[in-house]
């Protein structure tokens, strides 16, 4: 089995977070639920959980198991439109996954009925 290279998903996660208009890890985090840690870990090469790699392909508008494709040296597939939960100052973390949750629920039923 090919070893994971976290550093190569690491550059890919950032490239794709800048090319979404975000410069910044903390704003990115924000608008997407993905919480800046996370995010940080991702970004350093750090080993992350498959669920953090499911939440964070979300985020970046990947098609599921995009996060592993790339960390076996492959590319990751990009799932059109990509849509961020918007800044809203007063939402809480609990609301902006039910966001989330309810957008992916939405994604899901979109492409079955297409």
């Amino acid at each position: 089995m090919a070893s994971e290279d976290w550093g190569r998903l690491a550059s890919y996660v950032i490239a794709r977070r800048v090319e979404l208009g975000y410069r910044d890890r903390i704003r990115f985090a924000a608008s997407s639920g993905v919480t800046a840690r996370t995010l940080g870990k991702l970004e350093t090469g750090r080993r992350v959980g498959a669920v953090t790699l499911a939440e964070a392909e979300l985020a970046l508008g990947w098609e599921p198991d995009s996060a592993r494709r790339v960390l076996a040296g492959g590319e990751p597939v990009i799932r059109e439109p990509v849509q961020l939960v918007p800044e809203i100052p007063d939402m809480t973390p609990d609301e902006r996954a039910a966001v989330l949750s309810y957008l992916a629920v939405r994604r899901a039923s979109e492409r079955q009925s297409a």
